[in-house]
């Protein structure tokens, strides 16, 4: 392995690394039962999809619609900190679908007035984002 891909395997460990530091994080808030949503949008729909997969394994294509109009126009901040940990990861996985790219979710992250939040999860959304960066 040259020094490149040794430097890269290293950046993906710590990314890695962080990204389950954000799951535990995050854990303490659970999936929610029901959703609060516009009368415009169908929460059923978007619910069904965010149980269509534990929250590790949930697909982006499933993920992008409550990410879109998280807290603004379904659900809050409760629950967009539990699917938080998997939208961060879709932000580096899947960044061209709607509710994933970075400074969408920092927006949202301002919005739900994250630098209020416990240390412990502030540094789980500075450390992935630091270590996206450096991949």
């Amino acid at each position: 392995m040259n020094s490149d891909e040794t430097n890269l395997a290293r950046a993906a460990t710590k990314l890695h690394g962080y990204w389950q530091a954000a799951y535990a994080a995050f854990a303490e808030y659970p999936s929610p039962e029901i959703l609060d949503a516009s009368p415009l949008l169908d929460a059923e729909k978007i619910l069904l999809e965010l149980r269509s997969a534990p929250l590790a394994n949930l697909s982006g294509n499933a993920l992008s619609g409550y990410a879109t109009s998280a807290m603004t126009t379904v659900g809050g901040v409760k629950e967009y900190r539990h699917y938080l940990p998997r939208i961060l990861q879709h932000a580096f996985l899947t960044p061209s679908e709607p509710g994933f790219d970075p400074l969408i979710i920092l927006s949202k992250l301002e919005y739900a007035n994250w630098r209020r939040w416990p240390v412990s999860e502030r540094s789980a959304i500075e450390n992935v984002y630091r270590a996206s960066w450096h991949w």
